[in-house]
């Protein structure tokens, strides 16, 4: 099995620090900028304060689209899916 990176939950953020997950380091906030909803997650396009992009993957109940344009706090956690290609 692989593993997939998923939010547990976001909040409303005020600062911009990092998380180490596994061997990653991830942001823990960002602005959302799109959700799009997938097969096997929501994915959602954000913006670090730095204004960089990045996407992440997201449990369904976050895909929606009231979110867009919030700066959230990025919660992870390791789930597993039924292929490393997901």
């Amino acid at each position: 099995m692989a593993s997939l990176l998923c939010f547990a939950g976001i909040s409303l953020a005020a600062s911009a620090p990092t998380l180490r997950i596994g061997n990653q380091t991830k942001n823990a906030v960002g602005t959302i900028l799109d959700v799009n909803q997938g097969d096997i997650s929501c994915y959602l396009t954000l913006k670090d304060d730095a204004g960089k992009s990045f996407e992440e993957s997201a449990s369904f109940d976050l895909c929606v689209n009231s979110l867009v344009g919030q700066r959230v706090q990025l919660g992870y956690t390791m789930e597993n899916v039924q292929a490393r290609s997901c």
